[in-house]
């Protein structure tokens, strides 16, 4: 399997990061979850894509397979979005057999934009980075395929609460 991309930061990182400072309420978690992406000409090379986000899990006494929860934060998308504000749903399947990760920005031509990740294979307890497939719409134009390299160790860190 393919180590994750290299960690650069987003354009004054610091600063970006969503809530990075404020402590998290009850259920609260912050994630980053970083990838490529291309366009659909053959030639096109791939291109980076990271996200900076937190949310907060809505807690139950009642056991629930799947969690969702809306989220926010930042999103670089080489070419398209340079740490621009974003805001979407996580969803996840418990035990941790589904994920999907929809969110939507706003990209540097002031067109409105969406990215749509998925994936629903059984998550190797073993495989530390799982690739999830996905697409990238500038309005309901698709203009890339994604794939995302999700941590799962960091995921698990962040739903303590819902294990």
């Amino acid at each position: 399997m393919a180590s994750p991309p290299a960690r650069e930061g987003l354009r004054g990182e610091s600063e970006l990061r969503p809530s990075s400072t404020r402590p998290l309420p009850l259920g609260g978690f912050r994630l980053t979850i970083e990838g490529t992406w291309r366009g659909y000409r053959p030639s096109e090379p791939q291109k980076k894509l990271r996200m900076d986000f937190s949310g907060e899990w809505q807690l139950t006494l009642k056991p629930k397979r799947t969690h969702s929860t809306s989220i926010q934060g930042l999103v670089l998308v080489e070419g398209v979005a340079d740490g621009t504000p974003m805001s979407g749903t996580l969803s996840v399947k418990l035990p941790l057999v589904g994920f999907d990760l929809a969110f939507r920005f706003t990209d540097a031509r002031g067109d409105q934009c969406s990215i749509d990740a998925s994936t629903r294979s059984v998550l190797n307890a073993a495989a530390r980075y799982t690739s999830v497939k996905g697409v990238l719409k500038r309005g309901e134009m698709q203009i890339g395929e994604i794939d995302l390299q999700v941590d799962w160790n960091v995921v698990k860190k962040a739903m303590p609460s819902l294990s």
